[in-house]
């Protein structure tokens, strides 16, 4: 024996179910909370990177804005940098401060700013002694990297 379902008896069941969605996927925190970022570097508090640039950051976005707090983590509190990077790359941190070299593990070309460290001697206020030689090869970096990012 079939049992019919009857659509009478349906109706308040459909006029339930999108109320029901509407309301009860909103999410949990729907008033005007504050969003708070988390921001980390490795940098002591005496450092300026931490005294005139994170903390004044933090100081400047409470006064200046509504709903928008950073969280600074300095020292190295969350771990070293690249594995400050790994939790950027992960979402559990949203800003990190790091140098080119740790950048360049995971965007290659980021690296040529750690150019300024190929020049081994300096002259009396002058270019380097060994510019020429070094500009050579800075100037075939846009070749090596042509295929693999468009637009260098």
């Amino acid at each position: 024996m079939k049992t019919r379902i009857r659509p009478e008896r349906c109706r308040p069941l459909l006029l339930f179910l999108p109320i029901a969605l509407v309301f009860g996927c909103r999410p949990e925190n729907t008033d005007d909370s504050t969003l708070i970022l988390r921001m980390a570097h490795v940098y002591e508090v005496t450092a300026p990177t931490h005294g005139y640039g994170t903390a004044h950051l933090s100081e400047r976005l409470r006064d200046k804005t509504e709903g928008l707090d950073l969280k600074v983590y300095p020292a190295s509190q969350l771990g070293s940098e690249s594995e400050l990077l790994e939790q950027l790359v992960a979402g559990e941190l949203d800003l990190a401060i790091s140098g080119p070299s740790f950048l360049a593990m995971w965007h290659p070309p980021i690296g040529v700013l750690d150019a300024a460290f190929v020049f081994l001697k300096m002259r009396g206020g002058g270019p380097p002694q060994d510019f020429k030689k070094s500009w050579k090869h800075l100037k075939t970096l846009p070749e090596q990297w042509e295929g693999v990012y468009p637009g260098m």
